[in-house]
């Protein structure tokens, strides 16, 4: 049996990602445990890496609102189960079957 070139591109591809990943995977590894024992930098607030500085968050800072101010909810009025179920079984005895597809063949033209 002899692959295709294909997949020996396919298999080149995989191994450069798979030694890729486990290079990255043993420096970041590395780095750890150079840095073992040393406490965590500690940052300001707004000057961590990454962040934007600014300024830092106020102490009195607005309190959340009521759920109540702002959730919209519409009572139905019908809270009858079997009102319900008897609509729904009224629903399903009237719906009508959707159409299943139809697989046609078609005869090949032979010969011109």
């Amino acid at each position: 049996m002899n692959p295709p070139r294909k997949v020996w591109i396919s298999a080149a591809v995989v191994a450069a990602v798979v030694v890729g990943g486990i290079s990255v995977a043993a420096a970041a590894s590395a780095v750890r445990l150079d840095q073992a024992g040393e406490p965590a930098p500690t940052y300001a607030p707004g000057e961590a890496p990454g962040t934007v500085p600014g300024p830092a968050v106020p102490k009195e800072a607005e309190s959340t609102r009521d759920p109540k101010d702002f959730v919209v909810r519409k009572d139905l009025g019908n809270d009858n189960p079997v009102e319900v179920f008897e609509h729904w079984k009224d629903r399903l005895d009237e719906a009508e079957p959707f159409p299943m597809p139809a697989v046609t063949v078609v005869p090949k033209k032979t010969g011109n």
